[in-house]
């Protein structure tokens, strides 16, 4: 993931708008993923289907273009170290609710202190990462 919002922030340098570089991403995505249709040859999927879809199992798509999307715009301005710790924090306080609360047809799990504790630890984490040059500026008029 931050090799994809590394290079995806570069390949938007090069393009009139940033939210180019993610169009293309994707397209690539697909350009990927129609060749494997054609070797693999899976079963067609049985398109009426999607009427008995809950409405959330088709937004993978969308979280992941608004993923690459953040990406190409906010890694660059807070730093990828950053930008990646933030995901896992997104990530990580996400899963907790899912897990807590049984969203999305999940087995529920309880929401427990220590699990509360480790995503606290990563937004720790989040918060040096973002303000180190604040940090260092700081520790340096200490010294």
């Amino acid at each position: 993931m931050p090799i994809q919002a590394a290079a995806n922030a570069e390949l938007s340098k090069y393009l009139p708008h940033p939210i180019w570089s993610a169009f293309v991403s994707l397209l690539c995505s697909a350009s990927l993923l129609i060749p494997l249709i054609l070797i693999l040859k899976p079963e067609l999927p049985n398109w009426s289907i999607f009427n008995q879809t809950p409405w959330w199992a088709l937004i993978g798509g969308f979280i992941g273009a608004i993923y690459v999307s953040s990406a190409i715009l906010v890694a660059p301005e807070i730093g990828f170290v950053a930008f990646m710790m933030l995901i896992i924090f997104g990530q990580l306080t996400g899963s907790a609710l899912i897990d807590h609360y049984g969203l999305l047809n999940a087995v529920q799990k309880e929401l427990t202190v220590t699990r509360v504790a480790g995503t606290c630890v990563v937004m720790i984490g989040v918060l040096i990462c973002v303000f180190s040059n604040q940090i260092n500026s700081a520790l340096d008029r200490a010294n």
